[in-house]
């Protein structure tokens, strides 16, 4: 399995309120978490209706759920670890 090295941070450059960044072990970027996010080309690369085919849309995410999503990803090595045990104990690790 190969993934970005834990342990993952949450940057403190910038507020939260300008977004969020999640940083990997040597400091890089993992995840940036914006307050107004907009893929471009995301609704057209899946094949899907999406609020972001309008070249206008925005999604204005509040503070307390980008704060939440940043230790969510920031947890990500952790509780893939966590999984890895409870699956030896039932006998399925690898």
């Amino acid at each position: 399995m190969k993934h970005t090295k834990g342990q993952w941070t949450i940057s403190d450059a910038y507020p939260p309120t300008e977004g969020m960044v999640v940083l990997d072990a040597d400091g890089f970027p993992v995840a940036d978490l914006d307050i107004e996010p907009i893929l471009e080309g995301y609704a057209e690369k899946l094949g899907i209706d999406h609020w972001g085919r309008n070249p206008d849309a925005t999604r204005e995410r509040a503070v307390d759920e980008i704060v939440a999503n940043a230790r969510l990803i920031a947890s990500a090595p952790e509780l893939l670890e966590a999984l890895k045990v409870a699956l030896s104990y039932l006998g399925k690790g690898q």
